[in-house]
């Protein structure tokens, strides 16, 4: 084959590459779109992992969304030698800008708040329990997330994400990091 004959087909494969992710992300990220996205990962901070389930509803300006979330962390907390888990329950509300709205690879920040229960064993071995009591907790959070186009209904993402509690008394500050799925409808 000649070098014009690479050029030119080349040439051809970009061009229907660009047709065929135009047609795939023409699907995603409309107005008024609602988007159901499941994640999981660690806890980088204290150990431990999470998994939460949600929904995102695209607003009349497709960069801008509100998100609403369950989440559960179950963490490491140590004392000492010895240790036990914490389980947090959060349900989230978060407010997402996404740039690069119409490309195959999106940024989002994301921010908001979130309500919760906290859980633990207050024996964590013998001699050796956490004072602070189990119960209601609340606080922020922010993300960043890089969002990969899959299919015209699915993407993956790559989401690290600090929560910051203020109504406990121990684990108020952890730092998640987690890939996830989305699909379109």
């Amino acid at each position: 084959m000649k070098k014009k004959h690479i050029k030119i087909i080349c040439a051809i494969s970009f061009c229907l590459l660009l047709v065929a992710q135009s047609s795939v992300i023409a699907q995603q990220r409309y107005s008024d779109q609602w988007i159901f996205m499941g994640s999981g990962g660690i806890n980088t901070s204290a150990g431990g992992y999470y998994a939460g389930l949600g929904i995102e509803k695209i607003l009349s300006n497709p960069a801008s969304s509100i998100q609403a979330q369950v989440l559960f962390n179950n963490s490491k907390y140590k004392a000492g030698n010895h240790s036990t888990f914490i389980q947090n329950y959060y349900v989230m509300v978060d407010y997402a800008y996404t740039f690069f709205a119409k490309t195959a690879t999106r940024l989002s920040m994301i921010g908001g708040g979130f309500i919760g229960q906290q859980d633990f064993n207050s024996v964590i071995a013998p001699g050796i329990e956490i004072t602070a009591t189990p119960g209601f907790i609340y606080g922020i959070n922010i993300a960043a997330q890089i969002d990969a186009v899959i299919s015209k209904n699915l993407s993956v993402f790559l989401q690290p994400m600090i929560i910051y509690d203020f109504g406990t008394e121990i684990d108020d500050f952890s730092v998640l990091t987690g890939i996830g799925i989305k699909y379109y409808f």
